[in-house]
């Protein structure tokens, strides 16, 4: 049987949280767990049609409807966790659906490349970012933030997006050869 399992910096289990569900129990390996900014789980396949949540049981509650065509990505969540979107990429965009399937946000790949990684604010604001690009996502509507370009520093990689307390944005990815946290 297989658990997940909350770990300290060092690797050091801190707390057994569950036994998988048994939808994922003998295909573990396939899924990818994402977890919401109220604590909340969310399973899902990277590339596949299951994605769904569980609750600190680790009982599936609600199961979400995907695109088989689309590269699953992540989940991302509202402080309260009232509003959770997928995301995800097909050959042409990177979309940001509902629970239900519903495209909420999307953005062309010439817009924001193949490396784009996105957040959500406790709000409920949408932000993508790319190796060049912040930008704030509006249902079709889209508002730059930051043009890395412009100001002749785009990152060579993107890893991850957060938004902290105060409303900033950090972005985790690589600058001049290293890794770097930058505060946009």
């Amino acid at each position: 049987i297989q658990y997940l399992a909350a770990c300290d910096g060092s690797g050091n289990i801190e707390e057994i949280l569950g036994a998988f569900p048994e939808a994922v129990q003998f295909d573990y390996g396939n899924y990818t767990f994402s977890v919401g900014r109220a604590g909340n789980f969310y399973v899902f396949q990277e590339y596949g049609d299951k994605m769904f949540s569980l609750n600190r049981s680790m009982e599936a509650e609600q199961e979400a409807k995907t695109y088989n065509l689309l590269k699953m990505q992540g989940v991302i969540t509202d402080a309260a966790e009232e509003n959770v979107y997928w995301y995800g990429r097909d050959d042409s965009r990177t979309v940001v659906c509902d629970l239900s399937g519903n495209v909420v946000a999307e953005v062309e790949y010439t817009v924001c490349g193949l490396d784009a990684v996105l957040e959500m604010g406790g709000d409920g604001r949408i932000y993508l970012a790319s190796k060049t690009e912040l930008w704030q996502l509006q249902g079709a509507e889209r508002e730059l933030l930051c043009n890395f370009g412009l100001c002749d520093y785009p990152f060579s990689e993107i890893y991850d997006i957060k938004e902290q307390g105060d409303g900033s944005i950090l972005l985790y990815g690589k600058l001049d050869g290293g890794h770097c946290l930058v505060r946009a």
